[in-house]
């Protein structure tokens, strides 16, 4: 079985017209821009299908337009195939279209959430003291080299998306990166300017950083059903206590695009699948990723494509893929990828580094590992594998001072969901654990 990941984009992939394809091929889709609208109190249908372009591009729109589609995107594909991935990475805005997917945040707590993202750029928009634009065909290190100058001489300008190896994002005060622009086209760089662009990810979004921390602190977030990558440090959230910190740095940090990619492929090369209004990511990943594969579901040729793979790889109607694939052990396959699952998601109440590093940390790469070994099996595992698949994540749990009771009916829904309760019982597995 592939090792599925969801792609969520960010701005920059919204154009008039998105959604409205799926709009009518989807009754789920309608259903999300009416929960959208009602939430917002706008009619998002007719700002995405038929408005102006000026009138999407203004950032409240892009913002909501964007999260919708993509979280519509999503339901439409999960109604077809019922698949868990690996993690799902979100470029930018897109975190919160990934974290909404995951379960961590509910949809409409998203929406109001990106709307007073949106504000607070538009602050920083309004004082005309930043700048953005994207730098192709120049490496990663000579664009740092040349920000590294510039700051130096007492101006702000740093790299803010580190896309590939040889694409990057730059922003910072207009004129410093203006200044970096025409040295970067000295150096055979091409740019492209993103006009009346924040300038997103470096330290002049602090201010509205701090804003974000305040609106973040009003909401409640949820256990994930998948893990996500964080854009700050290429890895996956541990629990949802992240959220807030996570998306408060993103505002003024790196997005680590690349080193997230990588992070995904990392044994095992994944199956990228875009969930969005077009092909960014796609293109971006299969230009700088050797034997990309990649799909996006909101590309019309590409989706059947897509279709077509899943059922020849799961060979059997895709709609029933969760439920009722059986000859390549997905059962057992999805046991150890809920305790990855499980592994990341719970939250956390030990703060010792050594303690967290050997109990979570390495527990959680072996179990990766018997993951791996699975499916290089085609979902063959031994019952030994499975036991210590369990074994490890109550190391976990016991490392994050998970409650007993806690811990049982965590490995219990596990157990059940992977429909493997005759080969465990959780409660004996628990209390054994503890006399030993």
């Amino acid at each position: 079985m592939a090792k599925f990941v969801f792609l969520f984009p960010g701005q920059g992939s919204q154009f008039v017209g998105m959604g409205k394809e799926f709009y009518d091929e989807f009754l789920v889709v309608k259903h999300t821009f009416e929960e959208a609208s009602d939430i917002l109190g706008i009619d998002l249908k007719k700002i995405c299908f038929d408005g102006t372009f000026i009138e999407l591009n203004k950032t409240v729109n892009m913002f909501t337009s964007i999260l919708t589609v993509s979280v519509a995107c999503y339901r439409a594909f999960s109604e077809i195939a019922g698949i868990i991935p690996f993690c799902g990475i979100g470029h930018s805005l897109g975190e919160y279209s990934a974290l909404t997917c995951s379960g961590a945040l509910n949809f409409d707590d998203a929406l109001r959430i990106v709307t007073k993202r949106a504000e607070l750029t538009d602050n920083i928009t309004s004082s005309g003291i930043g700048a953005m634009t994207v730098v192709n065909r120049i490496n990663s290190k000579i664009v740092e080299n040349e920000c590294k100058v510039i700051n130096d001489s007492g101006r702000t300008v740093s790299i803010a998306c580190y896309n590939s190896n040889n694409q990057v994002t730059i922003s910072g005060d207009s004129e410093a990166v203006f200044v970096l622009e025409d040295k970067l086209i000295e150096l055979g760089a091409q740019i492209t300017p993103l006009i009346m662009s924040a300038p997103f990810h470096c330290s002049l979004m602090r201010p509205a950083a701090e804003g974000l921390r305040i609106e973040l602190e009003k909401y409640k977030f949820n256990k994930f059903k998948w893990p996500v990558i964080s854009n700050v440090y290429a890895l996956p959230y541990m629990t949802p206590d992240d959220i807030i910190n996570n998306l408060v740095l993103q505002m003024a940090n790196p997005v680590q695009w690349q080193a997230s990619i990588d992070f995904a492929n990392k044994n095992d090369k994944g199956c990228f699948i875009e969930l969005g209004p077009q092909s960014i990511l796609t293109g971006l990943i299969k230009a700088n990723t050797v034997d990309a594969n990649v799909y996006s579901f909101g590309a019309y040729a590409d989706r059947y494509s897509l279709l077509d793979m899943l059922k020849s790889n799961f060979q059997e109607d895709i709609s029933d893929t969760y439920n009722n694939i059986q000859k390549c052990g997905k059962e057992k396959i999805d046991l150890v990828k809920m305790c990855l699952v499980e592994a990341i998601s719970t939250r956390n109440r030990n703060f010792n580094l050594n303690e967290y590093q050997n109990g979570v940390i390495e527990a959680y790469e072996k179990i990766e590992e018997i993951h791996n070994i699975i499916e290089k099996n085609e979902g063959e595992a031994t019952r030994e594998q499975l036991n210590e698949a369990i074994r490890l994540l109550v190391v976990i749990f016991e490392t994050k001072k998970v409650t007993i009771s806690e811990q049982i009916e965590r490995l219990n829904d596990i157990i059940n969901k992977s429909g493997m309760q005759q080969l465990f019982n959780i409660d004996m597995f628990i209390r054994e654990k503890a006399i030993s």
